[in-house]
């Protein structure tokens, strides 16, 4: 309601007389305004079409049988359970069999198309402990994003006679920062710990020892003492 009015007394909708505002974010909902003032109608919900039943539901919707949790809805195909923030996360984790958060599909899109892998690839995002995570960090420290592949030579972006399908990988990974993310390690083990981790009930987090630029191709020999100074580092911090 209070976005509605805006719009309809000096934004948007001054110009004119009503104004339908629709509004999706964690929720999804709208309101009514004539003559710039609210119309609530006869049980106070004019306009908020939210936790309405989806128009001409197609057959994948229908078998999602996700019903509104709210207690004053409870209807199956509410509108909310499929525009909104929470709506999206729920579907994506019904249809993939996953439990990510909004965040963590958010960033595992926008991972993906920024590397450029094929489609059949099916990428995912696991995050760290977030108290092992602090307890690790000093100056230091770099933190980043972990970017996991399984396999020694294609998947890290090695080729010897045959091209890769993901060419320049290292580049590309090199180059993607969105809003504080940024890729700073790239190796073979990280996420199935993370992952098996927490199914085991642990609390997981990596840090790793910087022994290579792969995209100037620069490399460090005799790291020996670093590695034994990073487990000493670590085994101190905990």
């Amino acid at each position: 309601n209070c976005f509605t009015l805006s719009e309809a007394v000096d934004g948007a909708g001054k110009d004119y007389q009503s104004i339908f505002g629709i509004i999706i974010g964690t929720g999804f909902g709208g309101a009514l305004s004539y003559k710039k003032e609210i119309i609530e109608g006869a049980n106070q919900i004019a306009g908020d079409w939210g936790h309405q039943p989806l128009p001409y539901p197609t057959k994948e919707e229908i078998e999602t049988k996700i019903n509104c949790p709210s207690m004053n809805c409870g209807r199956p195909l509410c509108a909310e359970q499929f525009m909104s923030g929470i709506g999206f996360k729920d579907v994506f984790n019904q249809k993939n069999n996953t439990n990510f958060s909004s965040e963590e599909i958010e960033l595992n899109t926008i991972i993906s198309n920024h590397i450029g892998l094929p489609n059949e690839i099916n990428t995912y995002v696991s995050e760290g402990d977030s108290e092992l995570f602090k307890k690790l960090s000093s100056e230091r420290t770099e933190s980043g994003i972990t970017i996991t592949s399984s396999g020694f030579y294609g998947p890290q972006g090695r080729q010897l006679r045959l091209k890769n399908r993901t060419q320049k990988l290292n580049n590309n990974l090199s180059s993607f920062q969105h809003e504080s993310h940024r890729i700073t390690n790239f190796e073979m083990e990280s996420s199935a710990l993370f992952s098996l981790g927490k199914a085991l009930g642990h609390r997981c987090a990596t840090i790793c020892l910087g022994i290579a630029n792969r995209p100037n191709k620069e490399f460090a020999s005799g790291f020996d003492k670093d590695m034994v100074g990073l487990i000493k580092y670590v085994l101190d911090r905990l």
